[in-house]
């Protein structure tokens, strides 16, 4: 239900973490702090924050206290003094919503999408550095040769051992982002519609399943025909009503399924 991000002042490298309750918030900045310390091998020194009771109570400022570390609090309703991280928040909701618009998802799919755009802003150009957020914090240049498009139609090989002779040996699914305990992607099968992860696919980025399905149940649905008749406003109704019948112009075209031109409006529910 929440995203919870976290960005390190000078490399800008971001973590995103998604947590139930706001509870879980506490445990995630304590797991984000102990690995980024032992990556990087330094110290936290600050923590800055807005006043949200889920970064200031007891249980935090405790461990603030006991690490060392100096929490800095923003002014209420002065969000403008930590814009480094709402910046981050702007920008990563922006591409979550142009990623699910772009491949037709659901917005049940955000999850998937916030941690994929993460993970592709990691890797781009950030402004006011010379290097990638990446790069500056794992001092290596980032490979991109295993990025993919979200959405994209996406062939999960099936096991040898969990299939017969005759059996297909893929199974199609949806490419929704990159596991981050293994060198293996995250695939939303057609099927069970559940996100397996698996080394062994094949993504087509020329095609989006969940797009051409949508596309696929508006085009099924039977269109709305309407007919349209424009009746003359003012002094022009009355002269006009003396030259027709039963109040029907004859200059007026009806339209309808007969008529060549006859206007057609499909009917969606959103």
């Amino acid at each position: 239900r929440y995203c919870c991000t976290f960005l390190d002042d000078f490399s800008k490298l971001s973590v995103v973490s998604t947590v139930a309750h706001k509870s879980d918030v506490i445990d995630e900045v304590k797991h984000v702090i102990a690995l980024m310390e032992n990556q990087t091998g330094r110290k936290v020194k600050v923590v800055r924050s807005d006043r949200g009771g889920e970064y200031v109570n007891n249980e935090l400022c405790a461990f603030f206290k006991h690490k060392g570390i100096h929490h800095q609090l923003t002014a209420a309703y002065t969000p403008q003094q930590n814009g480094s991280a709402e910046r981050l928040n702007r920008t990563l909701n922006d591409r979550v919503r142009a990623m699910l618009i772009e491949a037709g998802c659901d917005f049940d799919m955000w999850a998937e999408a916030m941690h994929n755009a993460n993970c592709v802003r990691n890797r781009c150009a950030v402004s006011g550095r010379d290097k990638t957020p990446w790069e500056l914090y794992m001092g290596e240049v980032p490979d991109l040769a295993h990025l993919r498009v979200f959405g994209s139609r996406a062939y999960v090989k099936v096991p040898d051992s969990c299939r017969r002779k005759l059996d297909p040996k893929s199974e199609p699914g949806m490419f929704v982002g990159y596991d981050y305990q293994s060198k293996a992607y995250r695939v939303l099968l057609d099927s069970s519609r559940h996100v397996v992860v698996s080394r062994d696919v094949v993504v087509d980025e020329q095609v989006m399943p969940a797009c051409s399905d949508r596309v696929r149940a508006e085009s099924a649905k039977p269109a709305v025909v309407i007919d349209v008749a424009v009746a003359p406003v003012g002094d022009d109704a009355d002269d006009d009503a003396n030259n027709n019948v039963g109040g029907v112009m004859d200059d007026q075209p009806v339209l309808s399924d007969e008529h060549p031109d006859s206007s057609r409006i499909s009917s969606s529910s959103s």
